[in-house]
């Protein structure tokens, strides 16, 4: 089953903030960041449940192709995107939003 699809404003911005960062290295970059970002999404509302679960609640959806995490949580008709991560970043500060 496929849930709906809700991203924050924050989470939005943090994939904006990305996709307008590799554009400026290359066009190409940020197209195939987004492509990663949508094949990564579209697992996450088909299987939420087979994710991680790192903190109570939320879950965390690693790309494939960009060292990018997910966080997220889910009910059986939503997937509620709440950050979008670099790995380096450090894990625990998605928590402060």
């Amino acid at each position: 089953m496929s849930r709906q699809l809700t991203i924050t404003a924050r989470a939005r911005t943090d994939l904006l903030q990305t996709r307008l960062w590799y554009a400026r290295i290359r066009l190409e970059l940020a197209e195939d960041f987004t492509e990663d970002v949508d094949r990564t999404l579209a697992a996450v509302r088909e299987r939420p449940g087979s994710f991680p679960e790192i903190h109570k609640g939320v879950r965390r959806a690693l790309c494939d192709r960009y060292p990018y995490k997910i966080y997220f949580s889910h009910t059986t008709s939503e997937v509620r995107v709440l950050a979008v991560y670099h790995v380096s970043r450090k894990p625990r500060r998605w928590r402060k939003r």
